[in-house]
């Protein structure tokens, strides 16, 4: 009788198999955090795009108040941005005489124009997420 000695086979199998799975899961695992970075990302510049285009909004607005009352003011909060983990983010509001952009740490600004009805003060030019502005006539 001949018997084939295959008693080591069996487990430098199974070896490969668990490097192979390793690989995967560390593929996966590296994978899954890049996907995660890049909807942080696209997140917290869609909240930087609705700061700036919310902000020239409410001060277009004030067009119609302008025209219809002697004397109003107007008082908004601005919204802050935040992270996956509700952190919220250190961004810069800046109010131009046409347009309002909204800066985060070294990304590109977001901005949004708007057209400033003529006899409004606006008390900040600049300021950052989270603070009031105040419209008055």
């Amino acid at each position: 009788m001949c018997k084939k000695k295959n008693k080591g086979q069996s487990s430098f199998d199974f070896i490969i198999a668990i490097i192979f799975a390793i690989i995967f899961f560390q593929a996966f695992s590296i994978i899954s955090d890049q996907i995660i970075t890049m909807q942080e990302e696209t997140a917290i510049r869609a909240q930087t795009k609705e700061i700036a285009l919310n902000t020239a909004a409410i001060i277009s607005a004030s067009q119609a108040l302008n025209e219809t009352s002697s004397s109003f003011e107007i008082i908004y909060k601005t919204a802050v941005v935040k992270t996956l983990t509700d952190r919220p983010k250190d961004c810069k509001i800046s109010i131009t005489a046409s347009e309002v952009q909204v800066k985060l740490d070294t990304d590109p600004p977001e901005t949004a124009v708007f057209m400033k009805p003529a006899g409004i003060t606006i008390n900040k030019a600049e300021l950052n997420c989270g603070d009031t502005i105040n419209i008055s006539k």
